[in-house]
């Protein structure tokens, strides 16, 4: 499904460095410098019919590749976008039975109507497994945590991350 092995290109790949200071650091790029795109419009349309029956949910965007090698991160954040739901799909074959890495959802309210203030509700933690898909609303904060990896993207975590609308 990748276009070529990275060996092919002299280690050069698609990937860019996505940094904000004390927020997040990962190497991300669009779906489409990766998989073929009819692998891509068959993805979406299958997290589509499931978030049409599931969540009322019309729309799926184009998936981001996200790439957490070591010393990647995300801390908890809540994107400002506005779809109602994200999507993490993890395609990171893990050798390992722990999860190739640890999502955290803290779901959050705020108590006073019109406060910019945020309550707390709940903190879920999973280990991300290959071909899992984890959605939540876009008002919850995310975080991503990576064990022990290598520099090398072809041993991170690796995910597909996108909207629902």
């Amino acid at each position: 499904m990748f276009c070529r092995p990275v060996d092919e290109n002299d280690g050069v790949t698609q990937l860019v460095y996505a940094y904000l200071q004390d927020k997040y650091q990962f190497l991300t790029a669009s779906a489409d410098h990766f998989f073929v795109r009819t692998d891509i419009d068959d993805l979406m349309q299958e997290i589509q019919e499931w978030a049409k029956e599931e969540l009322g949910a019309q729309n799926v965007s184009t998936p981001q590749v996200r790439v957490y090698i070591k010393g990647c991160w995300r801390g908890l954040l809540v994107d400002g976008v506005s779809a109602k739901w994200h999507y993490t799909l993890s395609i990171t074959r893990g050798s390992s039975r722990q999860g190739v890495a640890l999502m955290k959802v803290l779901a959050t309210h705020s108590p006073y109507q019109g406060s910019s203030r945020l309550g707390f509700d709940q903190l879920i933690s999973s280990r991300l497994w290959f071909n899992e898909l984890i959605v939540h609303t876009t008002r919850s904060a995310y975080g991503i945590e990576v064990g022990r990896t290598s520099m090398s993207p072809l041993e991170g975590a690796v995910f597909l991350d996108g909207y629902l609308w």
